[in-house]
């Protein structure tokens, strides 16, 4: 995925994931990065119709962006989770766009 054209923009959120709560089905318009800091999260990309499962614990993280390729984000642990949220956007862009 490209930088996206504009004015450079980075954001950085922390988000609190509480257990059994679910980020909807969306893609990224611009690249993001994500690093889990507490807790476990499942990342799940649909590829070419299918999904692509990962459990993503602390200290490790996923990158997104692919506009072909959306994801959702899932606690099933028993521990809230929390993770650092870095989007490498442009001015007024948004972070996400939700899909069906």
């Amino acid at each position: 995925m490209a930088y996206p054209k504009g004015t450079p923009e980075m954001r950085v959120y922390r988000v609190t994931i509480p257990v059994g709560a679910t980020i909807p089905l969306h893609t990224h318009p611009s690249p993001v990065v994500v690093l889990v800091t507490k807790g476990v999260v499942t990342n799940v990309r649909i590829v070419d119709g299918a999904e692509v499962v990962s459990l993503v614990e602390p200290g490790d993280g996923f990158l997104e962006g692919h506009p072909d390729e959306p994801h959702y984000v899932t606690n099933k642990g028993s521990e809230t989770a929390e993770a650092m949220v870095t989007f490498a956007s442009v001015e007024g862009m948004p972070n996400m766009i939700r899909t069906k």
